[in-house]
């Protein structure tokens, strides 16, 4: 996977091993890759902070202190760090009935509907364990297609405006401005998909 956000391919491959010592390790690398990636593209300055080199625990904080990451959304970042802590550091940490019940309360209610399952209906520990890597995974990069998406809206805005200005002229029709805007986002985001990106 390098250094950059595993692919979707990657990604499923991760989800789908039947160890869990491996679905943790590894799934907590993706989310973490992830997550230095929207804050990245949140910040406006991202290298002076070397994201990289900062703990998980600080990325987590700093997610939820610039809007990334709802604060009741926190626990669920914290409960995977841990676990993936007891898994790197020690040789008899498991996922147990009991640990998968702990993660599970540790998601909020929306993150527990975008599971889409109550905890009984999860087949296994580990399935439960692959679904919430998933799911903070997937959030994740939401967010980076929004920030980019944004920018991308900020940029064509921008434009038209010094178009307008050029003409002396406001436009009448904030539809018609709406739908170019939103063209040019979904250009822009066809763009990205086709070079592999979010």
């Amino acid at each position: 996977m390098g250094d950059s956000i595993p692919t979707d391919a990657e990604l499923l491959t991760v989800l789908n091993v039947p160890d869990p010592l491996t679905l943790m390790i590894r799934g907590h690398q993706c989310v973490e890759r992830v997550l230095n990636l929207a804050i990245s593209e949140t910040l406006a300055e991202p290298h002076a902070l070397e994201i990289e080199r900062q703990t998980f625990a600080f990325k987590i904080d700093l997610a939820v202190a610039i809007g990334l990451v709802p604060k009741d959304e926190r626990p669920a970042f914290v409960k995977v760090n841990r676990l993936r802590n007891d898994f790197a550091h020690n040789l008899q940490a498991a996922f147990t009935a009991d640990a998968a019940r702990e993660l599970y309360r540790s998601f909020s209610p929306r993150l527990r509907h975008t599971l889409g399952k109550e905890l009984s209906e999860f087949e296994s520990a580990l399935h439960l364990l692959s679904a919430c890597l998933a799911v903070l995974y997937v959030g994740l990069s939401h967010k980076v297609q929004e920030t980019r998406d944004n920018r991308v809206r900020e940029q064509v805005i921008h434009e038209m405006v010094q178009a307008v200005l050029q003409e002396r002229a406001l436009p009448v029709d904030d539809s018609e401005t709406n739908r170019k805007i939103e063209a040019e986002v979904e250009k822009q985001r066809d763009m990205r998909r086709s070079l592999g990106r979010l």
